[in-house]
């Protein structure tokens, strides 16, 4: 690969691509919960569920009438799901020691794995790569430009504060390294653009430094964000949000320290990229059921969402436009990620909006669970701009049909 100013091309694929079918996958699903999900159009999309032990994905192209397991494994995902057609996705994924096999092919080292998917065809096949370097420890930190090009953040073995950006342009057959990175671990990374991306850094507490780069990740500057009205000491965590198709939002979450009394500013600010700038911040719409999130609209207006309600507004500034999601109150539940078995108060909350044209929105729910454990929530769509709602079952009945190497 030709070199970039600001990469090190130094990094072989440790293992050879493997090109895993969907119908070798178990196809019958019926009765997991719904965890991350990823949609390309108002019909075409797909869901991760699962429970413990047992992680499937799958597919629909008409509106969540039917679905169709493509993916099977003993693990986990990592981090989110990414749509860029109805025909192309990718994802990173955790396999076990004791099945480290998608589909029934061998795709890890026996040890506990991170790889790689990516389909091209609406994923009748995924081809399944490995990280970059396996004496660096792959962070669960990645972002996807296309299927073939992707940012990951790895941590050298032995070094736990040191993080370094390595890129892929060619689906995982060689990386490179960045020879410049911020001074701080990153925490978050995504781009809007093959150059044009940021990373979040933090140290304890707080992931409140912004670092952007305009050179796809070879050199990176710190930006300093217009502060919004809250104290100084404030907990401050940022979130960047892309969308294919959308600008790059950046949500800003203030709270007090876990010393402190709960306090009426507690909440989240969005910041939208408009060029090099960023405007902002515009305090999100919010309640006391669950933490605030927004995403830009495939029509350009912004969507936010707290706990089980739902707002729409033409600019961040509003007004907001309420809709109310009608899920279920607060009832016992045992987290299936709590090894502990007692049951907890629970509440279904809001975890991500795709909203697109013709008024269709998906809407994804959880229980709480942090991103990567045990799928917790539903999936609901509506087809008249959030005013109605249906919950759809996201379960495979069908019986499907082995790997090669791609």
């Amino acid at each position: 690969m030709t070199d970039t100013a600001g990469w090190t091309p130094a990094l072989a694929a440790p293992t050879t691509p493997v090109a895993v079918a969907a119908a070798d996958a178990a196809q019958q699903v019926a009765g997991l919960e719904v965890g991350v999900t990823a949609f390309a159009s108002p019909t075409a999309g797909w869901a991760f569920v699962g429970a413990p032990a047992v992680c499937r994905l799958l597919y629909t192209d008409d509106g969540g009438t039917t679905w169709r397991t493509q993916l099977a494994w003993e693990g986990s995902i990592l981090g989110r799901l990414a749509a860029f057609s109805a025909c192309e996705a990718g994802l990173a994924l955790g396999l076990t020691p004791r099945a480290d096999s998608l589909n029934g092919c061998p795709v890890g080292n026996g040890d506990y794995t991170a790889v790689f998917a990516r389909t091209h065809d609406g994923g009748a096949t995924w081809t399944v790569t490995s990280p970059p370097d396996p004496i660096k420890t792959f962070t669960g930190l990645f972002h996807y430009r296309t299927p073939r090009h992707l940012w990951a953040v790895m941590q050298p073995f032995g070094y736990p504060t040191t993080r370094l950006v390595a890129q892929t342009k060619d689906g995982g057959a060689s990386w490179q390294l960045a020879r410049s990175h911020a001074d701080l671990p990153p925490t978050r990374i995504a781009f809007s653009s093959p150059a044009d991306g940021v990373a979040v850094a933090g140290d304890g507490l707080h992931s409140d430094t912004l670092y952007v780069t305009g050179d796809g990740g070879g050199t990176w500057s710190r930006t300093v964000l217009p502060p919004p009205p809250v104290p100084s000491n404030a907990v401050v965590t940022l979130s960047p949000v892309v969308r294919a198709g959308t600008p790059m939002l950046l949500l800003m979450r203030v709270e007090p320290d876990a010393r402190q009394a709960p306090a009426g500013w507690t909440g989240t600010y969005a910041y939208l990229r408009e060029g090099q700038e960023w405007s902002g911040p515009h305090r999100l719409p919010r309640t006391h059921a669950g933490p605030e999130l927004a995403v830009v609209g495939a029509d350009g207006r912004f969507w936010a969402a707290s706990g089980q309600d739902l707002w729409v507004a033409d600019t961040l500034a509003g007004p907001w436009e309420h809709r109310r999601v009608p899920l279920p109150g607060e009832h016992l539940r045992t987290p299936p990620w709590d090894l502990r078995l007692v049951p907890l108060p629970s509440l279904e909350v809001i975890a991500d909006i795709a909203p697109f044209d013709n008024g269709v929105v998906w809407l994804t729910t959880t229980h709480g669970a942090p991103v990567g454990a045990v799928p917790s929530g539903q999936l609901y769509r509506s087809e008249d701009d959030g005013v109605h709602w249906t919950r759809l079952a996201v379960e495979s009945r069908r019986l499907g049909p082995k790997c090669t190497r791609a």
